[in-house]
C-alpha cells in the first residue's frame, strides 16, 4: 500500500493552510486507499537550522525519515500578504 504524507508547515495555531491539510488527511483516511501520516511542524520543536548540528535533532530526523519513507507528500503552506 502507497504512503502518503501530509505535512503542514505553518506556525500559526489558527492557520488556514493546517485545516485545508487536515481536510485531505481526513479523506485520505476515511478513503483508505493509502497508508497516510500526519505531520504538523509546528508540534515538533523543530531546531532552527544551523547549517550541520540541526540535521542529529531527534524531531529534524522524524521529519526527514517521513520523508523518506512517502510515495506522496500533500504540503501545506502559509501564504502571507498573498506573497
Amino acid at each position: 500500500m502507497p504512503n502518503c504524507l501530509v505535512l503542514s508547515t505553518s506556525g500559526n495555531p489558527d492557520s488556514n493552510s493546517r485545516r485545508m491539510a487536515q481536510v485531505a488527511f481526513d479523506w485520505l483516511k476515511r478513503n483508505g486507499a493509502v497508508k497516510t501520516e500526519w505531520l504538523d511542524i509546528s508540534k515538533l520543536g523543530l531546531p532552527l537550522c544551523d547549517a550541520d548540528v540541526c540535521y542529529n535533532d531527534p524531531a529534524t530526523q522524524k521529519v526527514s525519515g517521513s520523508i523518506e519513507a512517502a510515495d506522496g507528500i500533500i504540503m501545506a503552506t502559509p501564504i502571507y500578504n498573498y506573497d
